[in-house]
C-alpha cells in the first residue's frame, strides 16, 4: 500500500478541536480584518477558524481582501504551509495497519495545513494568490498522492482546474525529455554527454515516478553548462520553464530539485480565466 495512502490514516491527519481560546482569537482577528487593522495569522488552523466565522457572518470578501496584506506579515503561517507541502513528508515511512485486501479509503478531510485543505480554503475565500500558491504544491505532489487526494478535490469542484495545471506541467516535462532524446539521435556528442549524466543518476531515477524528476532536470542544466549545440539551446529553454518557481509567498525558500523540493516541480500555473469562481463577483 502506498505511503501516501497510509498517511491519510495517520493520527496527525485529525483536525484539531475548537477551543474557546481559539474561537476568541479567530473572532478577534476577523474583526481586525473587518476594520482594516493589521493582522498576523499564526497558523493554518487559525485561518480556517477565521474563514468559518467569516462565512457565518457573510464576511468572506472582507477577509479575502485583508489577506493581501496579512499573508505577507505571517511568516509562521507560511512555514505551516510548507511543513506539509514537501515530497519528503508525503513519502515518510508509515506503517499501514489496514487489511491488505481492503478498499482504498475515501478521504475528504485533511489537516488544516495540508495542501489539499488549504487549496479548498483558498477557493472558498476566492483568493488568487493563495489559490495559485497551493495549486503549485498540490500539482507538484499529485502523481504520488492522487488516489487519496482526488475525492476531496472532486468534491470541492476543483478537479477541472487541477487537471489543466497538472497536464500542462506533464506536457512540459514530456517536451523536455523528447528534446533530450531527439538530440541523442542526431548528435553523437550530445548522446555521449547524456549517457554520462543518465548513468550517474539512473539508480535514483529508477525508484521515482515520472513526475518526480526535478533533481535530474536541475542537474542536467548544470552538467550541460559547458556543452555547445543548437539542441542545448532548445532544451535549456524548456528546462528553464520546467524548473521555474511559481511560488510567490515562499519563493526564496523553495527551489525545485533541491532540499525539501528535491523531487518537485514548482511551475504549475492557473490562468485568470481558469479560477473556479467568477472574478467579477464581489459578494459571495
Amino acid at each position: 500500500m502506498e505511503n501516501a495512502e497510509a498517511s491519510a490514516n495517520d493520527n496527525n491527519s485529525l483536525l484539531l478541536p475548537r477551543t474557546p481560546v481559539s474561537e476568541a482569537v479567530a473572532f478577534e482577528k476577523l474583526l481586525n480584518a473587518m476594520y482594516s487593522k493589521p493582522t498576523v495569522i499564526e497558523d493554518s488552523r487559525e485561518l480556517h477558524d477565521m474563514t468559518r466565522l467569516a462565512d457565518f457572518y457573510c464576511a468572506l470578501p472582507v477577509l479575502s481582501t485583508s489577506l493581501y496584506i496579512s499573508l505577507w506579515n505571517s511568516p509562521k503561517f507560511l512555514d505551516d504551509i510548507r511543513s506539509l507541502s514537501t515530497a519528503a513528508y508525503h513519502k515518510r515511512p508509515i506503517r499501514d495497519t489496514r487489511v491488505r485486501a481492503a478498499t482504498r479509503p475515501i478521504v475528504t478531510e485533511f489537516p488544516h495545513n495540508h495542501p489539499v485543505s488549504l487549496l479548498k480554503l483558498a477557493a472558498k475565500l476566492r483568493h488568487p494568490i493563495l489559490f495559485r500558491e497551493m495549486m503549485v504544491y498540490v500539482v507538484s505532489l499529485w502523481e504520488s498522492n492522487c488516489s487519496i487526494w482526488e475525492p476531496a478535490i472532486t468534491e470541492a469542484g476543483l478537479d477541472d482546474v487541477l487537471t489543466k495545471s497538472y497536464h500542462a506541467v506533464h506536457h512540459l516535462q514530456a517536451s523536455v525529455f523528447f528534446g533530450i532524446f531527439r538530440g541523442a539521435v542526431i548528435d553523437e556528442a550530445w548522446r555521449v554527454r547524456l549517457y554520462e549524466i543518465a548513468s550517474k543518476w539512473e539508480p535514483l531515477m529508477a525508484t521515482h515516478k515520472q513526475m518526480e524528476m526535478a533533481f535530474f532536470c536541475d542537474r542536467l542544466v548544470w552538467q550541460l553548462r559547458d556543452f555547445e549545440s543548437e539542441m542545448k539551446l532548445e532544451v535549456n529553454q524548456l528546462l528553464t520553464d520546467l524548473l521555474k518557481n511559481n511560488l510567490v509567498l515562499s519563493k526564496g525558500k523553495c527551489i525545485p530539485g533541491h532540499g525539501d523540493y528535491f523531487h518537485q516541480y514548482l511551475c504549475a500555473e492557473v490562468k485568470d480565466d481558469e479560477f473556479p469562481w467568477d472574478p467579477k463577483e464581489t459578494d459571495w
